[in-house]
C-alpha cells in the first residue's frame, strides 16, 4: 500500500527513493536532457525538509552486465549542480552491504546518497526476493516517484513496497493525477497525436481511443504502417509488417486521421510529396506541409489534446518542421495539454515551447500503458 508523502512526517530517518534517472548522453558525456532528474526535486526538496538521509535508486538503460559508460556514478556532476548539494556515491552495495550502511552512517543528517545502476544487479530485472531484501535492509523507509518504470514487475517496483512501509512521490501523484484526467474527464473535443516508433504498444492506446477521442492524429512510423495496410506505396520508409492486419481493423472503426503529404529523402534530397506520388525510393523522413495544416486545423478545434511520438527525423534540422509546426499550434490554443516519451520532450525542449505544455509526462511506455488501460504492477502491488 502506497501512503501520500505528506503523510510522512518523521525526522532524521533513511529513506531508500526510486526515481527514473535513465537520461541520454552525447558523445561528450553531456546530458541531453535534465528534465527527469528535476522533477524530482519537490519530493527531494519534502525529504530534505525533515532532515533525511536519501538513498537515490535508478537505473540507466538496458545492460546485460557492468559497463563504466552506464554506471550512475556519471550523473553525480548534473545531480550536484541541480541539487546544489554534495552526493555520496554508493557501489556494489548488494555485495558489500555491510561496508555501504557503515558509510551510510556516517554521515550526518541531511546527505544524498546514489546507488549504482539497479541493472548491474540480475535480481533487480529478474525479481528476486533476496536481492530486494538487501536493498530494503539500506533504509528505514521507501519512496516510489518513478511512474516511468511502474509497468516494470521488477524488484525495486513491486517487491520493495511489500517490504517496508511506502510512501508515494509526488511526481508520481502528479502523473496519475494528470493522466486520469485526461482519460475520465476530458474536456471535448478529445485529440490524440501518435507517431514515432513501437506501434505495437501503441496500437491497444487506439482501439481504446476510438471510443473516447475525436481525432486521432498519426504521424512518424507508426503512419507507414497504416498507409501499407491501406495498399500505398511508402518507399524505403520504415513499417511494421506484423501489424498491418491489427492496422486494418483499427482504420475500420474510423477517427484516425493519416497525413496527406510527407517530407522524404529523394535523390539525397528534402522534397514534399503527396502520398500518391511516392515512389519506391523514396524514404518517408516528416509530415508534409499540407499535412501540417490539417493537423494544425484540428488542433485549434481541440480542449483536450495528447501527445506521443515525435512527427519525424526532428535530429536532422531538415525534418522537424512537422513536430515543432504542431508543437507551436499545441500551445497556441487554450487546451489542457499532456506530452510524454523521450524523443518527444527532447524534440519539445529543442523547439523551445515545452514548458508552455499544461503537463509533460516523465513516462513514455508507462504512460502508454497507462493510457491504454492496462494493469500496472507498480500501482496493483
Amino acid at each position: 500500500m502506497f501512503f501520500p508523502l505528506e503523510k510522512f512526517k518523521e525526522k532524521k530517518k533513511i529513506v531508500l527513493l526510486r526515481v527514473d534517472y535513465n537520461v541520454d548522453f552525447n558523445r561528450k558525456g553531456m546530458l541531453l536532457d535534465d528534465f527527469r532528474l528535476r522533477q524530482t526535486l519537490p519530493t527531494i526538496n519534502y525529504l530534505e525538509g525533515l532532515k533525511s538521509k536519501i538513498i537515490l535508486a535508478t537505473h540507466l538503460d538496458r545492460p546485460k552486465k557492468y559497463d563504466k559508460n552506464l554506471s550512475t556514478k556519471r550523473l553525480i556532476p548534473f545531480l550536484e549542480r541541480i541539487f546544489q548539494k554534495k552526493v555520496v556515491f554508493l557501489n556494489n552495495f548488494s555485495q558489500e552491504e555491510e561496508t555501504i550502511k557503515k558509510k551510510i552512517e556516517k554521515y550526518p543528517f541531511p546527505a544524498i546518497f546514489l546507488l549504482e545502476n539497479l541493472r548491474f544487479f540480475k535480481g533487480e530485472v529478474e525479481r528476486d526476493k533476496s536481492f530486494a531484501r538487501q536493498l530494503s535492509s539500506l533504509a528505514e523507509f521507501y519512496v516510489f516517484d518513478a511512474f516511468s518504470v511502474c509497468h516494470r514487475n521488477h524488484s525495486s517496483v513491486t517487491l520493495l513496497p511489500k517490504l517496508l512501509k511506502t510512501y508515494q512521490g509526488k511526481l508520481l501523484t502528479q502523473e496519475i493525477e494528470n493522466l486520469k484526467k485526461v482519460m475520465e474527464n476530458p474536456v471535448k473535443p478529445l485529440t490524440l497525436i501518435l507517431g514515432g516508433f513501437k506501434a505495437e504498444t501503441k496500437l491497444p492506446l487506439i482501439e481504446r481511443w476510438q471510443k473516447m477521442a475525436d481525432y486521432i492524429l498519426i504521424g512518424g512510423v507508426l503512419a507507414a504502417t497504416f498507409l501499407v495496410a491501406q495498399k500505398k506505396e511508402v518507399g524505403k520508409s520504415i513499417y511494421e509488417p506484423f501489424l498491418i492486419p491489427k492496422a486494418k481493423e483499427i482504420l475500420k472503426k474510423g477517427k484516425i486521421v493519416l497525413p496527406v503529404d510527407f517530407a522524404v529523402v529523394r535523390c539525397q534530397r528534402k522534397k514534399n510529396v503527396e502520398i500518391e506520388n511516392l515512389r519506391k525510393n523514396d524514404l518517408i523522413q516528416d509530415i508534409g506541409k499540407e499535412t501540417i495544416k490539417n493537423f494544425s486545423q484540428i488542433i485549434s478545434q481541440s480542449k483536450t489534446i495528447v501527445w506521443n511520438g515525435p512527427m519525424g527525423c526532428f535530429e536532422d534540422k531538415r525534418f522537424r518542421n512537422g513536430t515543432f509546426s504542431l508543437a507551436q499550434a499545441i500551445v497556441s490554443t487554450k487546451a489542457f495539454s499532456l506530452v510524454g516519451g523521450g524523443e518527444t520532450l527532447l524534440a519539445l525542449k529543442q523547439s523551445k515551447v515545452r514548458e508552455k505544455f499544461s503537463f509533460l509526462s516523465t513516462g513514455g511506455g508507462a504512460m502508454l500503458q497507462f493510457l491504454s488501460g492496462k494493469k500496472m504492477p507498480c500501482l496493483e502491488s
